[in-house]
């Protein structure tokens, strides 16, 4: 009875994960390729390109003294990502816009 009724539960999730899997929509490569090309002819150097960028891909900076959590507008196992603030490798840029 024990074996039947586990056997139960991992088809049930089965049952489950393959909903989701009809429930989420089916984007084609091309879509993929037509919607990124309309980055492709913007100057890196324009404020505004900058914002439609960020506005496009991320979702939420939060910033603590020890760490920034960067959340990407897309779902999937790194949506986020994590940087240490005391990795300094990550922070060498110059705020008077050197680079």
């Amino acid at each position: 009875m024990l074996e039947l009724e586990k056997r139960k539960e991992q088809l049930d999730l089965e049952i489950i994960n393959k909903q989701h899997r009809l429930e989420t929509p089916k984007v084609k490569k091309e879509h993929i390729i037509y919607w990124l090309e309309k980055f492709k002819d913007g100057n890196i150097h324009d404020i505004a390109y900058q914002r439609k960028i960020i506005d496009t891909f991320v979702h939420e900076i939060k910033v603590y003294d020890d760490k920034i959590i960067i959340a990407y507008n897309y779902s999937g196992e790194k949506r986020k990502n994590t940087v240490n603030i005391s990795d300094s490798t990550v922070f060498e840029f110059d705020l008077n816009g050197g680079g």
